[in-house]
C-alpha cells in the first residue's frame, strides 16, 4: 500500500491550491486608522497586538479615565465579588476594541488598524506616541515596524483625489494656495513642508502627479524641506484607495519606523 499524500510541499509550506489569500482588506471611504506593518515575515498578529498594546498605554497616559467603566457596572480593583471584578475586566476591553478595531490584512505584511472614536485623530496620535519614545524611552516594539496614519480616504483617481486632498491642504496649511492665498505680506519666514508617497497593490496615482498637484495647491507661502519639514503631506495609495494625512513637527518621527532607536 502506498503512503498517504502528504499536503505539504518540500519546505513545510502547504501547496498553493491550500493556502488561504489573506490579503482581503481594503481601504474604506469614510475610515481613518493606521497602516502598520511588521518587521519579520508572518509575524502580522503579533505586530497587531504590539500596536493595539501602544494605543492602549497611549490613551490611559494621556487620559487616565480611560480605562474606568461606567457607572452601571463600576467595578473597582479591590472587588469582592470574583465575577464582578472580571465584568469590569471585559466591559474595559469591549470599550477599548470599540474603539480600535484591527481590519484585514491589505497585502503581505500590511494591515490597518481602524479608529472609530470621532474625537481621535490617527496623526495626532503618530506624532504624540513618536514624542514620547523620543523624551521618555516608551514602547519598544519587537515586530512591529512601522505605524503610518491615514485621517481621510478616498479613491486613487482624479477628481476625487483632487478634492479631498485640497481640502486637506486648506484646512493644515491656512496661507495655501487652496485657500486662494497666492502671497503673504507679513514677511515672516515661511514654514516648510515635504510629501511622503506610498503605492502598493495599484498605479492608479503615479508619484509625480501627486508632487505636482500638492505644490500648486500648497503655494509658495510655505517652502519645501526634504529633511526636517514642518509638516509632512502623507499619500498611502492600497488597492486603489488613498488614505492622506498631515503630520506636523515630523523630525522625531524618522519615516515612521518604531524600532530604530533615537537620540537628540
Amino acid at each position: 500500500m502506498s503512503e498517504k499524500r502528504r499536503n505539504t510541499t518540500g519546505n513545510g509550506r502547504p501547496p498553493a491550491w491550500k493556502r488561504r489569500n489573506h490579503d482581503t482588506g481594503k481601504l474604506t471611504i469614510g475610515s481613518r486608522g493606521l497602516l502598520i506593518t511588521n518587521a519579520v515575515s508572518r509575524k502580522h498578529k503579533e505586530a497587531m497586538q504590539e500596536c493595539l498594546t501602544i494605543l492602549r498605554e497611549h490613551c490611559e497616559s494621556v487620559d487616565p479615565s480611560f480605562g474606568d467603566v461606567n457607572d452601571k457596572q463600576d467595578a473597582s480593583s479591590d472587588a469582592v465579588n470574583v465575577e464582578d471584578a472580571i465584568k469590569a475586566e471585559l466591559e474595559q476591553n469591549k470599550r477599548f476594541f470599540d474603539r480600535f478595531v484591527p481590519g484585514p490584512c491589505l497585502s503581505q505584511n500590511l494591515n490597518v488598524v481602524h479608529f472609530r472614536n470621532e474625537n481621535d485623530v490617527p496623526s495626532t496620535y503618530v506624532r504624540d506616541i513618536f514624542h514620547s519614545m523620543l523624551h521618555e524611552r516608551t514602547y519598544k516594539p519587537r515586530f512591529l515596524c512601522r505605524i503610518v496614519p491615514y485621517d481621510v480616504v478616498c479613491k486613487a483617481e482624479g477628481e476625487p483625489f483632487t478634492k479631498t486632498l485640497t481640502a486637506l491642504v486648506a484646512r493644515e496649511f491656512p496661507l495655501s494656495q487652496a485657500n486662494g492665498i497666492s502671497e503673504k505680506d507679513d514677511g515672516s519666514e515661511p514654514s516648510t513642508w515635504s510629501l511622503s508617497y506610498a503605492c502598493r497593490n495599484s498605479n492608479a496615482i503615479k508619484r509625480q502627479d501627486v508632487l505636482e498637484l500638492a505644490v500648486q495647491l500648497v503655494g509658495r507661502n510655505y517652502r519645501v524641506d526634504l529633511r526636517e519639514p514642518d509638516k509632512l503631506i502623507v499619500v498611502e495609495v492600497v488597492k486603489g484607495y488613498c488614505g492622506l494625512a498631515v503630520i506636523s513637527n515630523y523630525k522625531p518621527i524618522a519615516h515612521f519606523k518604531l524600532n530604530i532607536s533615537r537620540v537628540n
